[in-house]
């Protein structure tokens, strides 16, 4: 979608460029107020295959995911509604689009509600799980030996706000503590298997509105962890739950007693939550 985006506005900024200095008529710039819409359509495709390759996949662990789908179908409709209204198909407005957007809203939160496991709020390990965490103490390095070496941190600013696109943090050691990352559609993509943590707790806010959330955790991090979602599914260290309003909590055995300690609040409007370990 970032990409999409980008390639969207320097097309628009050559076309109105080219406009103002007489290099192409008006014509052009009718043209692609008429069929912008169709980068809607374009996403919406892509969310929808997006969503359809991971409903596959969750039918091999008995479960129906179909959010992405029913988003894709509605990103499309919107996009295709929008463009009638622009191609003088149809007389178009947002009252219009609406009416015919709430109840399919309507009708996916009530299909999740009928179909999703009931689950608690407080999440519990499983003994296997909850023996590995009381055996693992946090080996992270003290932030001097850090900071003798900076060539390599992903991070220039605490703050990472975006409206459109995908957030992805962790590549090279950076410090969580501090962090306030937030985006309004798309995707955010947060590995600590190199996060280095100061003494004490270190607190990171992630949020979205639309989109999914998946972080990596090793379990060699003590970490406590607030989620809540509006809309969507949660999967936390193998705990699952979805459904409408949902609120969880988590806390490592080895929290209270850890010297570095990791603490996350996630808010999501609709989608997904993942919080994983990595894969060995």
């Amino acid at each position: 979608m970032k990409k999409i985006l980008a390639v969207f506005f320097l097309i628009l900024g050559v076309v109105y460029l080219l406009v103002n200095v007489g290099l192409a008529d008006e014509q052009l710039l009718r043209w692609l107020s008429t069929y912008w819409p169709l980068i809607i359509v374009i996403f919406g495709l892509k969310v929808l295959l997006e969503g359809i390759g991971f409903f596959l996949r969750s039918l091999r662990r008995d479960r129906k995911h179909i959010g992405r789908i029913v988003w894709g179908i509605v990103i499309i409709g919107a996009g295709l509604v929008i463009f009638g209204g622009t191609a003088d198909f149809f007389d178009f407005s947002a009252a219009d689009l609406w009416g015919w957007l709430w109840p399919l809203i309507l009708i996916y939160i009530a299909f999740k509600l009928l179909v999703d496991r009931d689950r608690g709020e407080v999440i519990e390990l499983d003994p296997e799980t909850a023996e590995r965490h009381k055996q693992n103490v946090h080996p992270r390095a003290p932030v001097s030996e850090y900071r003798e070496n900076q060539d390599r941190p992903d991070f220039h600013t605490k703050k990472q706000h975006t409206m459109f696109g995908d957030i992805k943090i962790g590549k090279n050691p950076w410090e969580p503590d501090g962090f306030d990352v937030h985006i309004g559609m798309g995707d955010v993509k947060i590995d600590f298997a190199k996060a280095l943590l100061y003494e004490g707790d270190n607190e990171i806010k992630i949020g979205a509105w639309i989109g999914d959330i998946k972080l990596t955790i090793p379990d060699d991090i003590p970490v406590k962890i607030n989620a809540e979602i509006g809309l969507g599914d949660m999967k936390i260290f193998g705990d699952k739950q979805g459904g409408v309003s949902r609120n969880t909590e988590y806390k490592s055995p080895n929290f209270d007693t850890a010297d570095r300690r990791l603490v996350l609040s996630c808010k999501l409007g609709m989608g997904d939550i993942k919080i994983l370990e990595p894969r060995k």
